[in-house]
């Protein structure tokens, strides 16, 4: 998937800025909040992939049941919160590079840390 549209990339990025100023000021709901907003962003410039969308959407709330259930546990770790916002950055650039396999990569690595962090909330 390209951004093609400015003001589309102006949108996802936002999302990350955003993630980025919150984690920086210590508000990590706020940033996880940014990061479900740029989900929903991403899944909006597929709209032409019907089910990319709807994987997407999944994807999507697969991650905010999982949210719901470790930050009810824990709190989140700032270092893991600034990954995370760093991923989604680098994600952003990777897909409107078109680097799908970057993307993947990114994407994968993605879940791994935080199927990390979910797991170990659910052990305490």
């Amino acid at each position: 998937m390209c951004i093609r549209d400015r003001a589309d990339r102006v949108l996802l990025y936002s999302h990350v800025r955003r993630a980025q100023r919150a984690a920086m000021d210590r508000k990590p709901g706020l940033a996880l909040a940014m990061l479900f907003e740029w989900h929903l962003a991403l899944a909006r410039l597929a709209h032409e992939r019907e089910l990319t969308v709807t994987v997407l959407e999944r994807l999507h709330n697969q991650a905010r049941l999982l949210e719901a259930m470790r930050s009810a546990r824990c709190d989140l770790d700032l270092a893991a919160l600034h990954a995370l916002v760093a991923g989604h950055e680098r994600l952003s650039e990777q897909i409107d590079a078109q680097d799908e396999d970057g993307a993947d990569s990114t994407l994968r690595a993605q879940i791994a840390a935080y199927g990390v962090l979910v797991i170990a909330a659910l052990r305490e």
